[in-house]
């Protein structure tokens, strides 16, 4: 994927950042970490959620979470049905289009620094090795 930024706009505060979210029966978990992605402190991110085929309450979580976020929140729906977790990625990949691609795991808790800290070192890689 080519990147769409200027190079001033990589790894910096205005870098954009895709997260992608795959979830799947996540209902004890993912609330948490749909909070800890709202707390990051880079801010220009949008978050891309697609559910696969989830049998408990996922699919409302992260629709409440996108209908209090609109501006920030994308949930794909499509017929798939249940793909598997490398599948759902892979749908998820296809809807990424921001400078960098953040994965997360439904059942983590990000600290607030997560995508600063990781937007640095990338900076840092990318001015050693362009």
């Amino acid at each position: 994927m080519t990147n769409p930024h200027s190079p001033d706009d990589m790894a910096s505060d205005n870098a954009n950042v895709d997260i992608l979210l795959a979830t799947y029966n996540g209902a004890a978990f993912v609330e948490a970490q749909l909070d800890s992605i709202l707390a990051q402190t880079h801010k220009n991110w949008r978050l891309v959620i697609r559910d696969d085929g989830s049998t408990d309450k996922t699919p409302e979580i992260v629709e409440a979470f996108r209908a209090r976020h609109p501006e920030k929140v994308i949930v794909l729906e499509d017929e798939a049905g249940n793909l598997g977790l490398v599948q759902n990625y892979s749908r998820l990949m296809e809807h990424a289009g921001a400078g960098y691609v953040a994965f997360c795991d439904q059942d983590d808790v990000w600290k607030p620094l997560k995508l600063e800290l990781s937007l640095q070192k990338m900076g840092d890689m990318e001015a050693d090795h362009g």
